[in-house]
């Protein structure tokens, strides 16, 4: 059987038990997902768990197999994140988690994911600005983007009223039957985050205001066009609506 050791750097998204001691790893690094298995895991001795935390940023030592899940043999945690101390921002981590592992990988979202979380403790904005940036990021990559550069009926590219979430684009004053309207502002919002490039972040950062509700609007966008429903998602409504009546 081939067999080679390979060194893999990158995000531990999942773990999950594995028949009777051992357990499974997803590892997201910039180039792909890597699935392996961790022998003892499940052991109160093993020595592997330090380094295969979930949501922690480390560096592997991999036993790569032609056959069968590769072996985790050695790691070292680069980074851990303290997701424990706001279980709003930890939920949303699974939102982000299980959106990575129902998608195509892409370079930049090793980077983007790395961003959200060591924004964890910072103020709101910042955080939720990061979380926004690595969902349109995925939105364009995976063709679901919203259309922006002008009504996605008529292409009227004056008197823009609403982003319509059927319609998948904004919508003109004369197409929008609804009559639902969103303020200029937030159009303005919405066509710059999706038309930023990485050396605009500081500037839409310091220009708009991101709140939760963006985050949620476009996990709902991701939901709806890639017909995927988010069980993490409905989490993150509920402890929202909880603290909205607190």
């Amino acid at each position: 059987m081939n067999s080679m050791m390979t060194e893999a750097e990158g995000i531990v998204l999942k773990i999950q038990d594995y028949k009777e001691n051992d357990a499974l790893a997803w590892l997201l690094t910039d180039t792909k997902i890597i699935t392996v298995r961790i022998r003892g895991f499940q052991k109160s001795s093993s020595k592997l768990k330090s380094c295969a935390q979930c949501f922690s940023y480390v560096r592997w030592q991999i036993h790569s197999r032609s056959q069968g899940f590769s072996l985790l043999l050695h790691g070292t945690c680069i980074d851990f994140f303290p997701f424990h101390n706001n279980l709003l921002r930890q939920s949303l981590a699974f939102v982000l988690r299980d959106i990575i592992l129902k998608i195509d990988t892409h370079p930049t979202y090793l980077n983007d994911l790395l961003s959200v979380f060591r924004s964890v403790v910072k103020p709101d904005q910042d955080f939720y600005f990061c979380v926004v940036w690595l969902l349109k990021e995925i939105l364009i990559n995976e063709g679901i983007q919203p259309y922006t550069d002008g009504c996605i009926l008529c292409q009227r590219t004056d008197h823009l009223q609403v982003l319509s979430k059927a319609q998948g684009g904004f919508l003109c004053s004369d197409c929008n039957r609804k009559k639902k309207t969103d303020t200029k502002e937030e159009l303005i919002k919405i066509y710059s985050i999706f038309h930023a490039r990485e050396k605009d972040i500081d500037l839409c950062k310091e220009r708009f205001q991101f709140l939760l509700r963006d985050v949620i609007y476009w996990c709902e966008w991701f939901e709806y066009y890639a017909q995927i429903h988010l069980k993490s998602l409905d989490f993150v409504k509920q402890i929202m609506s909880i603290n909205s009546l607190a």
